[in-house]
């Protein structure tokens, strides 16, 4: 039993060895990233252009006077609603989403550390994950700027929300 206890700690001590090697790495990677931010070329729509590109799911039928007559689903891959200006959501709502999708947001510049830290630690011991993306990474892969879940993927979205905030 005493041997099983010493493999487990020597386990153990590997995966927090990795875990700091691991996060030396992306310490030195969003670095070098951010560094240079001046001089990356990202491809990202403007606000208007975004809102241009912006089509509903249903469709109005007009009659020949322009009053309503039917709503009609036209896209079934995805439900989309019409667009909104930010007057007309409830600041409530606006808190709501804010504290269940990223309820740091106001603390971090778009990469949620703590959040990182924990999943990792929480990884290492074997314990339930949870999720680490914070509502600018989640923008940036609605954006099609992401690059996947991978981790390379995962530090290239870590550099593009420092470089965007």
């Amino acid at each position: 039993m005493l041997r099983l206890n010493k493999q487990r700690l020597k386990q153990k001590l590997r995966q927090v060895l990795q875990f700091i090697f691991f996060g030396f790495f992306v310490v030195v990677v969003t670095s070098s990233v951010q560094a240079p931010a001046h001089a990356m070329v990202l491809d990202i729509p403007s606000f208007n252009a975004i809102k241009a590109q912006h089509v509903d799911s249903d469709q109005q039928l007009l009659d020949r006077s322009g009053a309503p007559l039917e709503q009609t689903r036209m896209n079934w891959q995805q439900r989309q609603g019409r667009w909104l200006e930010i007057a007309q959501i409830s600041p409530a709502l606006v808190q709501l989403v804010l504290h269940a999708e990223d309820r740091r947001f106001y603390d971090h510049s778009g990469v949620d550390w703590y959040a990182i830290a924990g999943t990792t630690w929480s990884a290492l011991w074997g314990q339930r994950l949870r999720g680490t993306s914070t509502l600018s990474m989640q923008l940036v892969d609605l954006l099609g700027l992401g690059m996947g879940r991978s981790a390379s993927g995962l530090m290239a979205k870590t550099g593009i929300c420092l470089v965007l905030t």
